[in-house]
Parts: structure tokens; sequence; C-alpha cells
């Protein structure tokens, strides 16, 4: 690893962080609508303008969300090329944020958070794509979007887990999202994510990473009370390309895998996994 970013020497207390981050989240929203509705009536060259502006704004957002919450960025120096795909491992909603400070890119997410208070009006304003899973023919339609978004030059980054986990290893990568890559023979990037909490005795799995029955609310009210965080943010440096999606999601499961470091676990769990055969 050679950048480290972010940090902060005196914590703030959980409500502050927390008022803090959503003015942070109303503001992104203040430039979003005037550069959407600017793309409007230009096109083609006024939607890719729109598009491209407003992820620059999403860029700004996320690296002021993550001095915010005091997290520390330790990642390779430079970032992957743009107008990529960007696969990752997914441990929380905080992936968001920490992937867009690094690179001005296009998000898929799945469709509730489409309906989300106030997070859900941002991310359509900063073209986030919803996908909806239960939805027959979802997949093919997202694909003709991202098809488009890739043709302006524009990074699209997805999580083919299709869910966050708790950390302990990588997730079956579904394939169906690679479709345009695999047609268009774009460059995909594998990139692995990492959390930590020095200092405390709850496990990041725990208090970072956001899967099973735990709700939002209070799963985001304990993360803003961590003092603490450091996150890593490892890519290859050998982006994949291939025809055949299957084989395409394989190849970049290997190497996200391969660079992967098991988020810390509870003490049960982390004896449940050494058990495991």
């Amino acid at each position: 690893m050679s950048g480290r970013t972010g940090g902060s020497s005196a914590p703030l207390r959980a409500g502050t962080r927390l008022v803090l981050v959503v003015l942070a989240s109303v503001a992104l929203g203040l430039p979003l609508a005037p550069l959407r509705l600017l793309g409007l009536p230009f096109g083609r060259r006024g939607h890719a303008f729109s598009l491209r502006s407003c992820l620059r704004v999403q860029q700004a957002w996320g690296r002021t969300v993550l001095a915010i919450m005091g997290v520390t960025v330790t990642r390779p120096a430079g970032a992957p090329p743009p107008g990529c795909v960007i696969v990752s491992n997914h441990l929380s909603y905080l992936d968001i944020p920490l992937i867009a400070s690094i690179v001005p890119c296009r998000f898929v997410s799945k469709a509730e958070v489409a309906h989300w208070p106030l997070m859900g009006l941002l991310a359509r304003l900063a073209y986030v794509l919803f996908l909806d899973r239960g939805h027959k023919g979802a997949v093919p339609a997202i694909g003709r979007d991202i098809a488009a978004t890739l043709d302006q030059g524009v990074t699209v980054t997805f999580f083919p887990e299709g869910t966050s986990t708790r950390g302990a290893q990588v997730e079956h990568f579904h394939a169906g999202l690679l479709e345009p890559a695999a047609a268009l023979d774009i460059p995909c990037v594998a990139v692995a994510l990492h959390y930590d909490t020095p200092g405390d005795i709850e496990p990041p799995s725990c208090t970072i990473c956001w899967w099973g029955d735990t709700t939002f609310g209070p799963h985001a009210w304990n993360l803003m009370k961590i003092h603490r965080i450091e996150a890593t943010v490892r890519w290859s440096d050998v982006p994949l390309r291939g025809a055949d999606r299957k084989l395409l999601a394989n190849g970049l499961h290997a190497q996200v895998a391969a660079m992967f470091v098991p988020v810390r676990q509870a003490a049960d769990v982390s004896r449940e996994l050494a058990a495991a055969p």
C-alpha cells in the first residue's frame, strides 16, 4: 500500500457525526439537482456532461463523509483507469463513500435503496442504477444502461456478491451484470475492501459490516460511535477482459479472494470458522 489519507485526532461525538453526515448529504443534493436538469435539454452531450459533473460532486461527498467519520484510508497510488468496470467485495454501506472518494463512478445498487429517506433521493440524483432482482428482465435492462455508461467512458462499480457480508470470506460472484463488459471488451478491475477498528473490543464484523437481520437505523447509530476506522482498499494491477461473463466473474472472484483479508470476527464466530472443513 502506498497511500494513506484521512483520520481524525479528535473523534466527534456520535450525534455530531450524524448531523454532519446528514448536512453533507443535503449539501450534495444542492448541485446535483441543477446538474441533472442542465443535461436534459442538450441531448447526449448534455447527459454526458451532467453525469460526469454529478460523479465529481459524489466524489467530494465521499471524501467529506470519510473525514467526518474519522476514516483513515490505505490504498495504492493512483486509481483504476477511467471507463472500466469495478467489482468489489461488499461489507457495508460505508463501501459507497469509500470507493466514491477514490473513483468518480456510477454505482449499481439494490432497488430498495431508491426508497430510503434522503439517501434514496440523493442516489437517484447521482445517477445510481437500481437493480430489482425480483423483477424478470431487470438484469438485461440495467445491462443496457451499464453499456451506455461505459460507452461514454464512465466507470461503473457494483458488488457481484449481491449483498453485504460479515467479511469472513468472499462469497460467490453473480455474473449477470458483467455481460456488458464481456460484450464490449471492457477492462474489469477487481477491488478488495477491508475494515478494522483498533481499540474497539467489539469486532468490525459486528459494527461496520452490515449483514443478517440487523436494521439500518441502529446499525448506523452504532457506526457513528466508533472512534477510529481503518479502511484498506486494494485493487488488481491487471484488469481482466473476457467474452464469457461467467469465466470473467470467476477470474475476478479469484483476484478479489487473493487480495482479501478477512475482517476481524467475534471470538465465537472465529472458532466456528476455524473448525469448518
